[in-house]
């Protein structure tokens, strides 16, 4: 006599799906039940699979809106900065590591005022307690090596000696920090711009020159 198995209450044959009605006379209600639940498992299941898919479907899509407004600003920004006459920055070679908020530190004051939409003086009086907030942030992602890559095929990159570093805290603003000069007396010099945007256009521009 072949052994039978009772898996979850199913009566099977070894490796058949077949329903044994002879083993036990409570089998088929046993089967039944057994069915229902796989049935209800799988469907749980299913429905986990999906809303994981949507999921991921939803965030693929937000990051590749993101970072086509990135490379966008990105465009807007290095071209304002070319065209700068008394600049006359020949190449400028892109590092498309996205830092988080490194160097914006540099404009803490102008940066909350932007985003408070407050007068610098208004700043640090009323609106102080608001640009704390922001201040915590810019010091919790101020690190040079965290980021992300981006990938702007219409800008130049190099990946050893970039004199452009890019950071970005939010989706209206754009950090780019450039060296200048590498050598002489003072040592390396650069300026920092940091640009705010309305959209795809340039409303505000800051700049800090900077020497080691």
């Amino acid at each position: 006599m072949k052994k039978r198995w009772n898996i979850w209450g199913l009566c099977l044959r070894p490796g058949v799906f077949k329903v044994n009605y002879n083993l036990h006379k409570d089998c088929p209600t046993l089967c039944v039940k057994s069915v229902f639940h796989i049935f209800e498992f799988c469907l749980c299941t299913m429905k986990q699979i999906v809303l994981i898919a949507s999921i991921f479907i939803f965030c693929s899509t937000y990051g590749q809106k993101n970072e086509a407004v990135t490379c966008k600003h990105l465009i807007l920004a290095l071209d304002h900065i070319k065209k700068d006459k008394i600049l006359k920055l020949r190449t400028i070679r892109v590092d498309l590591l996205l830092r988080e908020g490194w160097g914006y530190n540099r404009f803490l004051i102008e940066y909350a005022a932007i985003k408070l939409n407050l007068t610098k003086e208004e700043v640090s009086g009323k609106g102080i307690k608001e640009a704390n907030h922001l201040w915590q942030r810019i010091e919790e992602n101020s690190s040079y090596a965290a980021g992300s890559l981006i990938d702007c095929e219409s800008v130049k990159i190099s990946k050893s000696r970039p004199n452009a570093i890019l950071s970005k805290l939010d989706e209206e603003t754009l950090l780019i920090d450039l060296t200048l000069k590498r050598t002489g007396k003072e040592g390396p010099a650069g300026k920092t711009y940091l640009f705010i945007f309305e959209g795809q256009r340039i409303i505000k521009v800051l700049e800090s020159d900077w020497v080691e």
